[in-house]
């Protein structure tokens, strides 16, 4: 078992030449603009209902909700699927749901542009949700 020794060889001249550093460090780059972007559309539509908490590492934020119930965002889930958005809620990790819900929203498989129009159809989408809570929703949203 292990390795063949030509792989070996291949993997110590990449580091050894430092490609594999350049490979991390434009990896790394991309992550961050990904990040970004994403954080960026999340405050240009997300009309004050995502407060997101970021970190500077991993490959995934998490969106809090604190404007809506766990069925408003069941409600969102649904109409952006809809659309062929995937949402994730946070609630699926925990073992007991948390008061206020949430998403896991992950970056790291999509480039700067599909994650601008994934904030295109969340914005759609956030638009439809807005319309099926009626009025009285719409006067105390404005009001907040």
């Amino acid at each position: 078992m292990g390795c063949a020794s030509i792989i070996q060889t291949a993997m110590a001249h990449y580091m050894q030449s430092g490609g594999f550093e350049r490979h991390l460090r434009r990896v790394v780059q991309i992550g961050r603009a990904r990040r970004e972007a994403l954080i960026k559309g999340l405050q240009r539509v997300g009309k004050g209902y995502f407060d997101v908490n970021d970190s500077a590492a991993g490959m995934h934020l998490v969106a809090w909700m604190p404007k809506m119930t766990h069925a408003q965002c069941d409600q969102l889930i649904e109409i952006a699927a809809s659309h062929d958005l995937g949402l994730h809620p946070i609630s699926r990790l925990y073992k007991k749901p948390p008061k206020v819900p949430g998403f896991l929203l992950g970056f790291a498989a999509l480039s700067v542009t599909e994650i601008g129009a994934a904030m295109t159809v969340l914005e759609k989408s956030l638009g439809e949700w807005e319309k099926r809570q009626g009025p009285a929703h719409r006067k105390s949203a404005r009001r907040e």
